[in-house]
């Protein structure tokens, strides 16, 4: 019995250390006060950081680095030229093929729900 013990404490120990994946290309839908938005979050690995593009149906922006700590992910996307007040604050958990957050705008915060592609 103690050897069953000892083994399921491996396991469990295992299995609460692995990261979840953040790396590929998400499709990102959430209800705005304009109605539903589907955005493409594309998330790549470049040694041991993480950076991202957001595209939108007002065009593409670049993230830079996320903040990734074991399954829970947060970027930020500045301001651009034309609309220096929209600063988008991201921030969601990784469940297998699945994101699920929330992004504070100066409107307020909104849920969303990803599915990796």
């Amino acid at each position: 019995m103690k050897r069953y013990s000892l083994l399921f404490l491996a396991l469990l120990a295992f299995t609460t250390s692995v990261q979840a994946d953040p790396v590929g290309t998400w499709e990102i839908t959430m209800d705005g006060p304009a109605g539903k938005q589907v955005n493409r979050l594309t998330i790549r690995e470049e040694g041991d950081k993480h950076f991202a593009t957001m595209a939108t149906p007002q065009g593409e922006a670049d993230v830079g680095e996320l903040q990734v700590d074991g399954d829970h992910i947060e970027f930020v996307i500045a301001p651009v030229k034309d609309y220096p007040m929209m600063r988008f604050s991201y921030t969601a958990d990784v469940v297998g093929d699945t994101l699920t957050g929330s992004v504070t705008t100066p409107r307020g915060t909104l849920p969303f729900t990803g599915t990796r592609k």
